[in-house]
């Protein structure tokens, strides 16, 4: 009677045992296929917890909206890599998870890598000491001077009229923008303001570069799942045999 429960006792966390590894096995497979695809990373900010960010569309992606995001025709990725996609980051708790968690900077020295730059961005001058509103758009930088500031591109007295103009020799006045390179972290809602990079070409040191190795992160988190699974297969094995 006492073998029959040793026996019982070995085997069933054998069979655990050997069925978590082809679990394993197969996260740890897709997982790599989906990295060869380079579909998507990581940034962190300073201060503050990584952002996922799609490495095709150049732009962030909060961690409830990921299955949604890789699941159209743009991206064109197999059923089973999106599965793992959104497993592997909605096991990481430590992201942004809410909009109202982020914190926006007014501008950066250097571009975050796997965000998109844009080289027609349009600072806001007319009061710099505290606006540092950036688009890309002249309507939106028109409309940000009316709305904000209660101004227009000829200052607080409106555009001039065409005799005015002809009167002055010229059509058009200095304008209170200028331009700048800049990024922004998510295409719409909260998120998608513009801030500016102040040098969008100057290659940024390796150890700011907050980059975290999507990859080498799995691998460690599937190492410590099997030392785990074999530290309860060899407790269970240790009772069983007292």
């Amino acid at each position: 009677m006492q073998s029959y429960s040793r026996v019982r006792t070995t085997k069933i966390p054998n069979c655990l045992n050997c069925i978590e590894r082809l679990v394993v096995t197969y996260h740890l497979c897709a997982l790599k296929a989906a990295m060869e695809f380079q579909v998507f990373n990581y940034i962190k900010l300073l201060g503050g917890p990584p952002l996922v960010v799609c490495k095709q569309c150049q732009h962030a992606v909060w961690p409830r909206e990921i299955g949604r995001h890789f699941c159209d025709t743009e991206h064109d990725l197999p059923k089973k890599i999106i599965r793992q996609i959104i497993i592997t980051v909605q096991e990481r708790k430590e992201l942004y998870q809410y909009p109202s968690q982020l914190d926006l900077p007014i501008a950066v020295e250097h571009p975050f890598k796997s965000l998109q730059v844009h080289h027609n961005g349009l600072l806001c001058q007319f009061q710099p000491e505290c606006c540092h509103y950036v688009c890309c758009k002249e309507e939106s930088i028109r409309k940000h001077l009316r709305q904000a500031h209660h101004a227009s591109q000829y200052g607080r007295k409106g555009r001039p009229t065409r005799r005015q103009q002809e009167r002055q020799g010229t059509a058009d006045g200095p304008v209170p923008w200028v331009p700048v390179a800049c990024q922004r972290f998510f295409p719409s809602r909260k998120g998608s303001q513009y801030f500016q990079v102040r040098q969008p070409d100057e290659v940024r040191p390796r150890t700011a570069d907050c980059i975290v190795s999507v990859w080498d992160q799995a691998v460690k988190t599937m190492e410590e799942r099997v030392k785990k699974v074999e530290a309860e297969h060899q407790k269970v094995i240790v009772e069983g045999t007292d």
